[in-house]
């Protein structure tokens, strides 16, 4: 049987509420929460959007701790990683700060323990050994994480992000051996995915079996692992980063929310909550497939007087303007990607003409999904576990039914 042990070390106090948030972010927050007590107060809200709602004052509430480093950890042999998702590695490459959901970690070895340095207090991390999950960590803080035990052998470790962060960013201080074992070159993989979109993408509360969740819930039941882009990008054996942001859109954040922002500006950051420091793509990436699905959150509530659209048709109109001029964006940055646009519910028809218009504008090589019969039985009405797998059949069918999207006629399962 394999030992599980916990290390914790010394953390940094912890911060509550808005301290320790970037001055944009802080003022973001407070909005939420000022105009998620106006809406809760005028009881006007549909429950789809009610839902949405929910998640953005989790969002508001958000805690932010400090990253540190074990520093009276023993002395052993780091691990070549393979990372997966937007990360900034440490300057003597022994630390990745992350921040968006989803991000992963990988290391091989021969031998029969290692060790996972940790440092997160926000956010859910799996750790599984040879594809099987030997340990679920909510908030572990500043830890190590000793796997004991294990049959004498090579091995595969992978550490995952599970959630989405609210506020700044953590940090993992990589995966260490003790002496006599032996590291091994980090896991590799044929293709890779890019998924941009909303909690929808993330999986945000795919756990739940009902749709009335406690705040803690809503965290707790999510797990990206299961959202229909990871359960995608399994599908076909590859990497893939989760740009993805709860009460987020693609031109109006829900119930027009912190207006100079929305997933095309954020697209841009290395963190979602860190302003400063733009992502800069590594030579390496260069997805084959890009999947966006934004809008749920544009369209959920009534355009205010106060917005830029006097009705929804212009907000329509101006989405599908925006969202054209996203995807040539993008086409700039994988000029060979197939692009997946998805949808459901109320905005189907606004995504399928903007497929039909970057198809007339001479890109031939994006596809329309459509997400339909979701029971939207999560936490506030949003996808569960079922829809999730559902989301991902219909996301394999049209990548598949597109012929060439990996280069060659038919993409079928790596495993």
């Amino acid at each position: 049987m394999v030992a599980l042990h916990l290390r914790p070390c010394h953390s940094r106090r912890r911060r509550s509420g808005f301290e320790g948030l970037t001055d944009v972010a802080m003022k973001t927050q407070r909005e939420i929460v000022l105009s998620a007590s106006s809406h809760i107060g005028s009881g006007r809200l549909p429950k789809r959007a009610a839902g949405l709602l929910a998640v953005a004052i989790l969002i508001a509430m958000a805690t932010w701790v400090a990253p540190a480093r074990c520093d009276d950890a023993p002395a052993k042999q780091l691990l070549p990683v393979h990372t997966g998702g937007r990360v900034q590695v440490g300057a003597n490459g022994d630390s990745w700060d992350y921040g968006w959901p989803g991000v992963y970690f990988e290391a091989r070895f021969t031998g029969t323990a290692v060790d996972v340095h940790l440092n997160d207090y926000q956010n859910t991390l799996a750790i599984s050994v040879d594809g099987q999950e030997v340990a679920r960590l909510q908030r572990p803080g500043k830890t190590t994480y000793e796997v004991r035990d294990l049959p004498d052998g090579a091995h595969t470790i992978r550490l995952v992000k599970t959630t989405e962060s609210y506020s700044e960013y953590a940090s993992f201080n990589g995966f260490a051996i003790p002496a006599g074992a032996t590291a091994l070159p980090p896991p590799s993989r044929p293709f890779q995915m890019e998924f941009i979109g909303d909690s929808e993408t993330i999986g945000l509360s795919n756990l739940s079996t009902q749709r009335q969740c406690e705040s803690a819930e809503i965290v707790d039941k999510t797990d990206s692992e299961k959202s229909f882009a990871v359960l995608t990008a399994h599908h076909y054996n590859a990497d893939y980063q989760l740009v993805a942001m709860s009460s987020r859109g693609l031109l109006r954040n829900y119930g027009g929310l912190d207006p100079s922002n929305n997933m095309q500006t954020y697209y841009d950051r290395l963190f979602p909550y860190v302003t400063e420091g733009k992502y800069q793509r590594p030579a390496d990436w260069a997805p084959q497939v890009v999947v966006i699905s934004l809008g749920t959150n544009d369209f959920s509530v009534d355009v205010k007087p106060e917005e830029p659209w006097p009705n929804k048709a212009a907000l329509r109109a101006a989405y599908v303007d925006s969202y054209v001029g996203f995807v040539a964006r993008l086409r700039a940055l994988d000029p060979h990607a197939v692009f997946a646009l998805a949808a459901t519910g109320g905005y189907v028809d606004a995504v399928r003409s903007v497929v039909e218009r970057v198809k007339a504008s001479g890109d031939a090589r994006v596809v329309f999904v459509e997400f339909a019969g979701l029971t939207l039985q999560g936490c506030n009405y949003h996808p569960n576990a079922q829809d999730h797998e559902t989301m991902s059949g219909a996301l394999i069918s049209a990548i598949d039914g597109f012929g060439d999207a990996w280069g060659r006629e038919k993409s079928e399962p790596l495993n």
